[in-house]
């Protein structure tokens, strides 16, 4: 009866002690999954060969920007694509510690891992409230669907946390930080700079004036929103310094998407064509465009002005670019997850559960496929 009590209490109101030591099993257990996973499917049994098994695709522009910088020409694909403030991080800890590439990014993707699960159960906890859902998301970030994109030498991690810092400090009202933390993300990856989008319909649902020339007034009577969302930008903008400095291009990172692109032409209709002439055939294919269209609905549910915006936002981007990163773009976007918790919710706790457990053993699949190399999941 007594235990029964503790995982109540737990679940309803969790010390800071206890939720810390959730978060870190949470990641200790599906990497030691991720692990075993290889050693079967694979016959791997070193775990540096567990590294190289998963740093793969992107990673490999990730470890050249570590090695050898930006290059300041190039014919084909380029690591012009692709943002500077993960890979400089790696750069810092290997040159700091010694150890080697693979290892400092897993161990950096993995800190941020757990950083921005602390920031998202605040985040949820100033707009929910409910420690239930925050610890539903949490389990469903870490352990389900696409959570190994958190493991590997990719972005996913370091924006997500950067993300989550940028929604709670916007919903504390420390814009500043907000600002800081946000020029820090568009550092990491480029749709960060549509997180002012977010901004402007948080502030425009928060002071509801009733006309125009009110909303200026006070908007720009407000000078810490006002430097916070103009820093948000920052890191995207020194890039493209460093871009026009190198290349004479300072949209190169724009420009040479072309190269990776191959014969598509950008655009969703463009993108959903070639993806239908690849997969159509497939069931599973429709199954996923199917679940896309779901998760559109369910975004225009949200009842939070910033998190609407900003979910529709990031379902349409990768769109843009390929079907196959969609499932990645919409992990890391918080709001696609949260709004899956906050129907959850409506459910009872052993659904929950249950649909836990369903999240969990897809996950598995999903990294066995990574570990296959298979081209849909870059």
């Amino acid at each position: 009866m007594n235990s029964k009590k503790g995982v109540e209490k737990f679940i309803t109101n969790p010390s800071r002690i206890q939720l810390i030591i959730y978060i870190a099993a949470m990641i200790v257990i599906s990497r030691a999954a991720f692990f075993l996973l290889y050693v079967w499917h694979l016959d791997g049994s070193t775990f540096q060969g567990f590294l190289e098994s998963i740093n793969i695709w992107d990673s490999n522009y990730y470890k050249m920007i570590v090695t050898d910088g930006y290059p300041e020409s190039a014919t084909a694909q380029s690591s012009w694509a692709f943002f500077p403030l993960y890979p400089l991080t790696v750069r810092f800890v290997t040159k700091l510690t010694g150890m080697n590439i693979d290892l400092a990014g897993f161990l950096i993707s993995n800190i941020c891992c757990f950083v921005s699960c602390i920031y998202s159960y605040l985040y949820i906890m100033e707009t929910r409230k409910n420690a239930e859902e925050a610890l539903f998301y949490l389990t469903l970030m870490v352990m389900g669907v696409c959570g190994f994109y958190e493991s590997i030498m990719y972005t996913e991690a370091m924006y997500l946390m950067l993300l989550s810092m940028c929604f709670y400090y916007m919903e504390k009202e420390s814009y500043l930080i907000m600002g800081v933390c946000g020029a820090l993300m568009t550092a990491t990856r480029n749709t960060g700079v549509f997180f002012v989008f977010a901004i402007l319909f948080y502030w425009i649902h928060k002071i509801q004036t009733k006309s125009f020339k009110e909303f200026v007034i006070r908007t720009f009577s407000n000078s810490k929103l006002v430097l916070g969302t103009m820093l948000v930008p920052l890191g995207m903008f020194l890039f493209m310094y460093h871009l026009w400095t190198l290349t004479g291009d300072p949209l190169a990172f724009v420009h040479i998407q072309k190269a990776f692109m191959q014969d598509t032409k950008p655009g969703m209709f463009n993108v959903f064509v070639r993806a239908v002439d690849l997969y159509g055939g497939q069931l599973w294919f429709w199954g996923y465009v199917i679940g896309l269209l779901f998760i559109l609905v369910m975004l225009c549910t949200l009842k939070k002005n910033s998190e609407r915006v900003w979910g529709i936002i990031n379902w349409i981007i990768p769109f843009q670019r390929g079907m196959g990163c969609q499932q990645r773009y919409l992990h890391i976007d918080i709001v696609t997850e949260l709004c899956f918790s906050d129907w959850c919710m409506k459910l009872k706790r052993r659904w929950r559960i249950v649909i836990l457990a369903v999240m969990a053993l897809a996950e598995l699949v999903l990294m066995i496929m990574w570990l296959d190399r298979n081209g849909f999941l870059v």
